[in-house]
């Protein structure tokens, strides 16, 4: 005899109650004390509380449950850290426990910012510090960036005799793609007719949707949202791209001739070490480690650098002293050193000719300006790295950094279980936090990061 539907309702929901009764009793018998929290929703818990800003919703909770939270994101709890005192005890006291992001965010785990934490992730890291990103490495694309800075200067300066309003967006957008693919694919990476752009692009709205599969895990198969079909399609493409662009590297006789390698350059040669090292590489890793820096040079960067012009066209009082003392640095150049001794030389500043290209003027040379101006030199590009800084406050790239427990843990007095919670450290509050920050904390206020060049 088959049950009525409202049976089966009311079966379902004693169930659901009997099994969340079950919870909390193993919840307040345990001799574990959790951090404090809001009370939640069943199945949903206080993902209803998140919003369309979380990072703004959470540091509301923050303030009146404290610094450290618990939340339950649908089935996964969640530990929210809002302060710096908080997030140094996650990030600096117990930074090895808390290296890994949580699996369900991470993708196939092959790039550095998906790799778990041990020792793969320490050879990658190895490998981008001393191959990839070392100084020598990066200061062999100098000339290469300095050429699109020109180009940059002399496209907004036409651009601007045009129109009135000239969009810098799309201004800086170009050439940081430019700088990105050049220090990456090579200079001429464009020959291809590749639209890595874009599907970097659709890959970052993906991974910045909200996934409700990601909460309660058994909606993973049902795909509701046909997020993880957009994504497919996307890997997809951008393995097919990366995969193409290794080929033409792999098979390209002139390209061994160019006076400095790119990263894929330098990434294939890793490959082929005959030597069992920790730093050799596969394919699959090349093109994760490729896909890494995409990522994390083009939209991050284009957004620094937006709010950086925003706030200082916000601030032009700012902007002028910025102004003044780019001048003063263009001014008197280091020529070289000498013990304790300095020697400078009087170049003049950069102009912008009427045909938009980038000259000097050469002034006189000046090989010991005076003490007044040695002590202003040597704090040439402090005001701009605090404006730099001070922007990167306000408007964090990312706003809530993602972590998870590697092993069973008290932090402050309160239980972290191994692989069963997450951690979010809501970087966004922390940057408002009045202990930290004193006074001021909403504006721009540059003078919050000399406390920074102090210690």
């Amino acid at each position: 005899m088959e049950l009525p539907m409202f049976s089966w309702v009311g079966l379902l929901i004693v169930v659901c109650v009997g099994i969340l009764s079950l919870i909390y009793t193993f919840r307040s018998k345990s001799s574990h004390q959790l951090p404090p929290g809001p009370y939640g929703l069943p199945f949903i818990g206080h993902l209803h509380m998140l919003g369309d800003n979380p990072h703004h919703n959470l540091h509301k909770l923050s303030q009146k449950h404290g610094p450290i939270m618990q939340l339950r994101l649908g089935n996964v709890p969640t530990v929210v850290v809002s302060s710096p005192e908080s997030a140094e005890l996650f990030l600096k006291t117990h930074d090895t426990n808390f290296a890994s992001r949580p699996k369900a965010l991470g993708g196939d785990g092959k790039g550095m910012g998906a790799a778990q934490y041990g020792p793969y992730w320490r050879n990658l890291r190895r490998l981008c510090s001393i191959h990839l990103l070392s100084m020598s490495k990066v200061d062999s694309f100098k000339l290469v960036r300095k050429d699109k800075v020109s180009d940059l200067v002399r496209d907004i300066y036409k651009a601007a005799a045009e129109s009135p309003v000239v969009n810098m967006s799309n201004q800086v957008g170009l050439v940081i793609e430019k700088i990105t693919y050049g220090m990456i694919f090579g200079i001429e990476y464009n020959k291809g007719g590749y639209n890595i752009k874009d599907y970097i692009r659709d890959a970052e709205v993906i991974v910045g949707a909200f996934n409700i599969a990601d909460y309660i895990p058994f909606l993973r198969p049902f795909d509701l949202q046909g997020l993880t079909k957009r994504a497919n399609d996307v890997i997809k493409n951008l393995d097919e791209t990366i995969e193409k662009i290794i080929d033409e590297h792999e098979h390209d006789t002139i390209g061994k001739q160019k006076n400095h390698k790119d990263f894929i350059d330098v990434m294939l040669s890793l490959m082929k070490t005959e030597n069992d090292n920790e730093e050799k590489l596969d394919r699959s890793t090349v093109k994760a480690l490729t896909l890494d820096m995409l990522a994390g040079a083009m939209d991050t960067s284009i957004g620094a650098i937006e709010w950086v012009l925003s706030e200082l066209v916000r601030h032009p009082q700012v902007m002028q002293k910025v102004q003044e003392e780019l001048s003063f640095a263009q001014e008197y150049t280091v020529v070289f050193c000498h013990g304790h001794t300095t020697f400078y030389c009087r170049m003049g500043l950069v102009r912008v000719a009427s045909n938009g290209n980038v000259s000097s003027r050469v002034g006189k040379w000046d090989w010991t300006p005076s003490s007044s101006r040695r002590g202003r030199l040597s704090k040439v590009g402090l005001l701009l790295d605090m404006v730099v800084m001070e922007t990167i406050r306000l408007h964090p790239v990312v706003g809530i950094y993602m972590r998870e427990s590697m092993d069973d843990i008290s932090i402050d007095n309160f239980y972290i279980p191994k692989k069963k919670a997450w951690i979010a450290i809501n970087h966004w509050a922390i940057s408002r936090d009045p202990v930290a920050w004193a006074d001021k904390t909403e504006i721009f206020y540059p003078e919050h990061q000399y406390r920074c060049w102090q210690t």
